[in-house]
């Protein structure tokens, strides 16, 4: 009855001489003449209404109201007031901060409101709250009211308003043709999965032989390789890969859940801050050190890309479009999938305080208006910081070293170890870059001490640019050059330097992880020589120690390590890594953003959500491999064969 009331007010509005603004007037007027007469309809408006929170020197700036009385809240005023509209609740956040001089001079002893500017005053504090007025009401009215509201304490809104991103009603999000086009691809899909399943079913139960491409989206052919944990003899088979998929893929959650969880508003923000007892923690250091993670991925991308692609030369099979054509078509359709989603639908999926302008910012605006940078994987030179899917960097990385990889992998193929001196030192040259960079443009190991200009230039100039992430992927591919020439031999290390190599490389890890917390001081910063020779060896440190860890397992070397990365238990984990990874920021981030309250910080906190994290991506990941990125595959591999096939057949005519 409320949504039929509302439609039939707006309708009428069309033949109304009345504007927005002077409904929004005489609504806001009779709403504090009512306030003055403690009626209860407009206490329980201004009770959705922020109130001045305790705990703000602790970091607790930030008051969100209720949410959803605020929402929920529709009054329809008497007969004696019929020139009054009915009223429904429009949320809004609204950011403030003191006024830059005080409204007046208080002489009088014991605490003014206008006290509160100046405590605000002298710790330069912007605050957020949430204040619940009329639909009608446009961010002009907005401002000048809350502006009115708050000047007793001498504080007043900052900065320019937009109230698309701020303010939201309990009206749903207007359906677009994107999000037509959106739903249409998933019912298609599930379609697929439902029809290929119950044909595989019912062929096997008759016994039947069944076509490879009508089971490509079969759940129960492609759920059974998924869970698939077995012991592999093959020698093309790197057993340890998918435990360290496993890791670096959980430690990348980790870093993630901290970095949207600080984003977030919180009650006891300064006690994770920077300088903080727990920001110089060994968990601090395992989150700042998130990033590394990554070349984790890079050292195994090129080790797994020079094994296979040496092997296929070697076989004389080799051939270029169809390596190009494979890797795109192996994350693509995952990562393309994700791209339509946040640009349609992912508006229907949270609500809270923060979604609206969180999510825009973050994921929906920058899929709507680059969405093709993504796709054709360039989005890493073009603006990166805060791309579509943003965590996809990795993959426009990984996806031009393979465009580039025949001009590398060819000459060594041919002339071994004699080329293989360019590698080395084209390695040693993005260290002396990385160690030039930092004195030129004043980089810091530890981002958060950057202003945001200078943290998005180290991100343009260092972070996501492929000529200088290149250095573990191109020590993966000595690592596959050298495992390839070995074909499958296992060789003996001597025990007392395979013993001094592993200490070796986990104090390369360790030293790089804990490493990182005399960077995170602000009072005693190291020197800019510090700074620079941590950034410049860090990362083709990192992909030593994990290249070491990978041949020291296919040695046989490896002892208790080796037998520990090798349980089949990883393989289901590994299978579903990429999907994994490209999901988990989007359930953080929906999380995080449809939260209603400030959070309290605490390691007890941040670990629960952690494995809830885990685990819901998990599934999340499960259900892209099993709808998308293992069907697609197959559906390729069986291509490939049937053309085989069909040329055979075609050379016998």
């Amino acid at each position: 009855m409320k949504k039929i009331v509302l439609f039939l007010l707006h309708f009428s509005l069309v033949f109304s001489h009345e504007t927005n603004d002077e409904i929004c007037e005489k609504q806001l007027n009779f709403y504090q003449e009512s306030l003055n007469r403690k009626e209860n309809w407009a206490i329980q408006l201004f009770d959705a209404w922020t109130k001045l929170q305790s705990g703000i020197n602790s970091g607790n700036i930030v008051d969100f109201g209720h949410y959803d009385q605020c929402l929920d809240f529709y009054y329809e005023a008497s007969v004696q007031n019929k020139d009054i509209q009915p009223i429904q609740g429009q949320y809004c956040v609204i950011y403030y901060r003191a006024t830059v001089n005080s409204s007046q001079n208080i002489e009088d002893e014991g605490f003014q409101w206008n006290d509160i500017g100046s405590i605000f005053r002298e710790s330069r504090l912007r605050l957020a709250a949430g204040v619940c007025l009329p639909t009608f009401c446009s961010v002009d009215k907005i401002q000048e009211f809350v502006n009115n509201y708050l000047s007793t304490a001498d504080v007043v809104i900052t900065g320019d308003y937009d109230q698309s991103l701020h303010c939201r009603t309990n009206e749903l999000p207007s359906i677009e043709t994107i999000d037509v086009v959106a739903i249409v691809i998933i019912a298609v899909l599930i379609c697929l999965l439902t029809s290929s399943t119950i044909y595989e079913v019912f062929m096997i139960k008759k016994n039947r032989k069944r076509n490879p491409f009508l089971e490509a989206f079969s759940l129960y052919k492609n759920g059974k390789k998924l869970i698939e944990m077995k012991e592999e003899n093959s020698p093309n088979v790197i057993k340890c890969l998918s435990a360290l998929r496993t890791f670096a893929m959980l430690h990348i959650l980790i870093g993630h859940r901290y970095l949207f969880w600080q984003a977030h508003a919180n009650v006891n923000m300064k006690s994770y801050q920077i300088g903080s007892k727990w920001s110089n923690s060994i968990m601090g250091s395992l989150i700042d050190t998130n990033h590394m993670a990554v070349d984790t991925f890079f050292v195994m991308g090129g080790l797994l890309l020079a094994k296979s692609t040496f092997s296929a030369i070697e076989k004389k099979i080799f051939n270029i479009a169809r390596m190009y054509f494979h890797r795109y078509l192996r994350s693509m359709p995952v990562l393309g999938f994700l791209v339509l989603v946040t640009a349609s639908i992912f508006k229907f999926f949270g609500n809270g305080p923060l979604f609206k302008s969180r999510s825009r910012l973050i994921l929906i605006d920058s899929c709507k208006e680059r969405w093709w940078a993504t796709i054709f994987y360039f989005h890493n030179f073009y603006k990166p910081v805060g791309s579509c899917v943003e965590v996809s960097w990795y993959l426009a990385v990984d996806y031009q070293l393979v465009l580039i990889s025949p001009l590398i992998l060819y000459p060594i193929y041919k002339w071994g170890w004699k080329f293989m001196w360019i590698i080395p030192s084209y390695i040693l040259g993005t260290i002396i870059w990385n160690f030039t960079a930092v004195h030129l443009f004043d980089f810091t190991a530890f981002l958060p001490l950057m202003k945001r200009d200078k943290m998005v230039e180290y991100f343009e100039r260092l972070y996501s640019t492929t000529y200088l992430r290149c250095a573990p992927w191109m020590i993966g591919v000595l690592l596959g050059y050298y495992l390839y020439k070995l074909k499958g031999e296992k060789i003996t290390i001597n025990k007392y330097l395979n013993a001094a190599l592993w200490i070796l490389s986990f104090s390369i890890l360790i030293s790089i992880v804990l490493g990182s917390v005399a960077f995170r001081t602000i009072e005693n910063q190291p020197s800019t020589f510090a700074n620079a020779f941590y950034i410049a060896f860090r990362r083709q440190s990192w992909g030593l120690a994990i290249a070491w860890i990978i041949f020291a397992c296919e040695m046989n070397s490896g002892g208790i390590v080796k037998k520990f990365l090798e349980l089949p238990c990883w393989q289901p984990l590994g299978r579903i890594s990429l999907s994994f990874y490209l999901i988990h920021t989007f359930l953080q981030i929906l999380h995080l953003t449809s939260i209603k309250v400030p959070l309290y910080f605490s390691d007890i906190s941040l670990w629960h959500q952690i494995a809830s994290d885990f685990i819901a991506s998990v599934i999340l990941a499960s259900v892209l491999y099993l709808t998308l990125e293992e069907p697609i595959l197959q559906l390729e591999s069986n291509f490939y064969k049937w053309n085989a096939m069909r040329k055979t057949k075609s050379a016998r005519v």
